[in-house]
């Protein structure tokens, strides 16, 4: 169980139609052992995730999808507090204070969800 309350946050995720291979995914990860504790991570405040919090498939995934890491790079650039591939991809999801404008235009044509937590 993880003591976290995301109310009031706002929750996007993005899936491009871009296929990563689990098998290709797996075979080049480099898992690499956390400085700190999940647990300990996440009790931190959401603005600290992003220098504490990584997903380690981003390393092998994004150089081979672009369209993964640019839309990671995007979510940051429109005012996410914290983005992250989900797993071993295709999708990436972001954390915001304020209802990301223009989410759906500026993501087209990938799929996208948004809900206020």
């Amino acid at each position: 169980p993880i003591n976290l309350d995301l109310s009031g946050w706002h929750f996007l995720l993005v899936k491009p139609d871009e296929f990563v291979s689990t098998r290709e995914a797996y075979s080049q990860v480099c898992p690499a052992q956390p400085v700190h504790p999940l647990m300990d991570t996440i009790q931190q405040p959401i603005e600290k995730w992003k220098d504490l919090l990584f997903n380690d498939f981003e390393q092998s995934v994004f150089p081979q999808h672009t369209v993964i890491s640019d839309i990671k790079h995007t979510m940051y650039n429109i005012g996410a507090t914290y983005a992250s591939m989900s797993g071993s991809g295709s999708s990436v999801f972001g954390l915001f204070k304020e209802e990301p404008k223009d989410a759906k235009e500026l993501f087209h044509p990938h799929f996208t969800f948004y809900a206020k937590l």
